[in-house]
């Protein structure tokens, strides 16, 4: 892992600060997420606190320190969204997947992350899986998109 992470750097000329986010999204491009031990090797490499960097991870919210699903599900929670009751859309994938905000569930195949806003307020509830959104998402709805990506997933088992 070193040594990818080491690659990475290096592709970036030069070490300087302007260069760390770049770097993050390098390295989470390739590993999907940020583990830790990167975190330590670019702080090591570009003479950066760890706790710096970890600032810059956490402000935006691009960057993950845990693999996400196959199928990242986004949950939009915004004013909009809210009134138009994505609280029970939330209710209903907490119980169908079996995980809360921020986790992915044992096999990989889902993850979830509610956001404050996804720009479609006219149009709320918003979900988006990966990059495929869905408007106007209620109760049918979100029981079929999560039907269509569960049989996807078995589908490509066999």
């Amino acid at each position: 892992m070193n040594k990818d992470i080491q690659n990475i750097i290096n592709r970036h000329a030069g070490k300087s600060r302007d260069k760390l986010i770049p770097i993050l999204q390098d390295i989470q491009q390739h590993f999907g997420f940020l583990p830790r031990s990167a975190v330590a090797e670019i702080g090591r490499q570009m003479n950066i606190s760890t706790t710096k960097i970890h600032g810059v991870i956490t402000f935006y919210n691009q960057f993950v320190y845990h693999p996400r699903g196959k199928y990242h599900i986004r949950l939009c929670r915004g004013t909009s969204c809210h009134m138009n009751h994505s609280k029970v859309l939330l209710e209903t994938l907490y119980n169908k997947l079996g995980i809360r905000e921020g986790e992915t569930d044992r096999n990989n195949f889902f993850s979830l992350e509610i956001v404050p806003c996804m720009g479609a307020c006219g149009q709320g509830p918003v979900m988006a899986v990966n990059n495929e959104y869905y408007t106007a998402v209620d109760q049918k709805t979100l029981d079929e998109i999560i039907s269509l990506y569960q049989n996807i997933n078995q589908s490509n088992d066999k």
